[in-house]
């Protein structure tokens, strides 16, 4: 509740009890002098920072005398200022007519008139937006700027004829420019008129021969419609007349990136090494060269000695060894990726994003305490926002700290509804009613990850209970979907299998592709003695892990075994138990089943460990 002080309550509860209605049985001279009254009131409020009363009072001006063109102003902007989190298009478009009637009476008042034009292009009302700059523009003619506002509204109108014509006004006014002939030829080539837009670049050039500006936007334009002989002309003039910028060095290096690696290193090189490009640039730059190398399988020393440049350069920026442990991580070194963030943090110790990139770093080297204590250390420095947490969740998870994970898990849900039960059901009150689409997508994702918390620690009936919270709450949520319906399935409820199957059904109905959906669903069917059926799916789970190349699980082939063994095929089933075996040789159950070439249920957990 919001909080005034006691001469602002009262005038409010005077408004209040006056209503909101026009007063009956007055003259419009007495309307008018109320309607100042409170508007005055209002303005003395803004002005000392009481913005939420002194709307108020401007609403309450404008309904005594909507003629009121100052208090239609206020009102109106403040509307959609103060009221933003709640208010619809339609009352948006309302305040938008209110604020009009102020425009209308005082066009010659410029910022005003700029805001409503901006408001209304804000909108998507462009032709309302069009109407009141063009009006500033023949009030303003010395106001460039309403130019540019003028074609960006024209644009989202497909003037683009306009467009052009309204920059054609500024360049008189403010002189020629590359930023400025840039965006005229992006208009005339979002229409496919690239004559209009090489002439563009054309006329920079002529005007301005000793620039490299001009053939940098011809080479661009030329790219783009694949003129690659042409555009490597113009790349190569713009360099040669000026050639310590790095602009043209980088449009070279893009343009040989796909076919002369020599080239293409020595351009980036010369990019780097350029100390006319500012730190990020180079990092971009260099961003996106080793993203080039790892997606093409190249030779990686390329990247580390172009690494070597940087960091020679800025041997105590964090951000650039942030980049290098990134680098080592894409590699799989993560070792040396652990060192390098290790050394952003100790340059740089109240950075986030380097704690939990070190944590993950540690998570593929199985080192769980050591990214527990990663956490610790950084709740020293910074306040670990949700990501974080997450990943600190996890890390319990991979330590089987079970109590830890779930406390962390716990923390996370309830900063998007406090006091919810975990494992018992959720009751869909106001808290859950006012979270947003991704709010409640994200929640459910993380009862889903409590739930295989639970399953992790063998207590399937608090995972049930996770689970059935997370596909209630966001009943597209697949993964938790296909996790509840496995879990059911485990549990030999034969009353549970029906539901298990359709949920699992509906997985694989939107993601038939998903080898992992497939697998539960034929181990629900196997469950349920669709043999048949059971088998067709589990060996097209196993195609396609093949065909994306990736490692089959052991208990896929452990599914195989099972069902070849109910359909009566001894041979097969011991064929696929025995690959099961090679792939985990740990697994009891399956060193059981090989030794009395016999089928046995998975054994539940007797004692949960949380």
């Amino acid at each position: 509740m919001k909080k005034f002080p006691l001469i602002t309550l009262l005038i409010l509860v005077v408004v209040a009890l006056i209503g909101t209605a026009a007063p009956r049985g007055i003259s419009q001279k007495q309307r008018a002098a109320k309607a100042r009254y409170y508007y005055l009131e209002g303005a003395r409020l803004q002005a000392t920072g009481q913005n939420d009363a002194a709307y108020e009072l401007f609403r309450h001006a404008y309904n005594i005398d909507s003629t009121y063109a100052e208090a239609a102003l206020e009102y109106g902007t403040n509307r959609v200022i103060l009221e933003n989190d709640s208010i619809t298009p339609d009352d948006n478009l309302r305040a938008l007519e209110i604020v009009r009637s102020f425009v209308d009476k005082y066009p010659g008042d410029f910022i005003e008139n700029r805001l409503y034009a901006y408001m209304a292009s804000q909108l998507d009302t462009n032709p309302e937006a069009i109407r009141v700059y063009e009006r500033l523009a023949e009030n303003f003619p010395d106001k460039s700027a309403i130019q540019l506002y003028l074609a960006d509204a024209y644009i989202r109108c497909d003037s683009v004829k306009k467009a052009v014509e309204a920059l054609d006004k500024y360049e008189k006014m403010e002189g020629q420019s590359f930023s400025l002939s840039s965006r005229k030829a992006n208009y005339l080539f979002s229409v496919h008129d690239t004559v209009g837009a090489i002439g563009v670049a054309d006329r920079l050039i002529r005007d301005n021969p000793a620039s490299e500006d001009g053939y940098l936007l011809r080479g661009m334009i030329n790219m783009a419609v694949n003129q690659r002989d042409s555009a490597l002309r113009d790349f190569l003039m713009a360099d040669s007349i000026s050639p310590e910028q790095a602009t043209s060095k980088i449009m070279l290096a893009n343009y040989y990136q796909d076919s002369d690696s020599v080239l293409y290193d020595k351009y980036i090189y010369e990019s780097l090494i350029n100390e006319n490009v500012g730190l990020d640039s180079k990092m971009e730059i260099l961003a996106e060269y080793l993203r080039h190398l790892l997606e093409n399988d190249n030779d990686r020393a390329r990247g580390d000695m172009l690494f070597d440049v940087l960091t020679n350069q800025y041997p105590f920026e964090p951000m650039v060894l942030e980049l290098a442990a990134r680098y080592s991580y894409e590699k799989n070194n993560y070792k040396e990726a652990i060192e390098r963030i290790s050394g952003a943090i100790d340059l740089d110790p109240t950075n986030e994003e380097f704690y939990k990139a070190l944590m993950t770093y540690q998570l593929n080297l199985n080192q769980f305490k050591e990214a527990m204590e990663t956490f610790q250390r950084a709740k020293k420095f910074v306040d670990p926002g949700p990501d974080m947490k997450l990943v600190y969740a996890t890390t319990a998870l991979g330590a089987e700290d079970f109590h830890e994970a779930e406390k962390m898990f716990a923390e996370l849900i309830h900063g998007y509804v406090p006091d919810a039960p975990l494992s018992s059901p959720v009751k869909i009150n106001s808290d859950i009613r006012a979270l947003d689409y991704p709010s409640l997508a994200q929640l459910s994702v993380l009862y889903g990850l409590l739930g295989d918390l639970y399953t992790s620690a063998d207590n399937l009936d608090k995972a049930c209970g996770a689970y059935e919270n997370a596909v209630s709450l966001f009943p597209d949520n697949y993964m938790t979907m296909n996790n509840y319906a496995y879990q059911l399935a485990q549990l030999g409820d034969t009353l549970q299998l029906p539901r298990a199957a359709d949920m699992s059904a509906k997985t694989v109905e939107n993601n038939p592709d998903n080898p992992t959906f497939l697998d539960t669903y034929a181990y629900i069917l196997f469950k349920q003695k669709k043999y048949p059926e059971a088998l067709e799916k589990q060996k097209k789970a196993i195609e396609l892990m093949e065909s994306q190349n990736k490692e089959v699980e052991a208990v896929y082939y452990e599914h195989l075994g099972d069902i070849y063994f109910m359909e009566g095929d001894k041979e097969n089933a011991l064929k696929n138990w025995k690959k099961a075996l090679e792939i985990d040789p740990s697994s009891k159950l399956v060193k059981k089943k090989i030794e009395k070439k016999a089928y046995f249920p998975d054994e539940l957990p007797s004692e949960p460990k949380i």
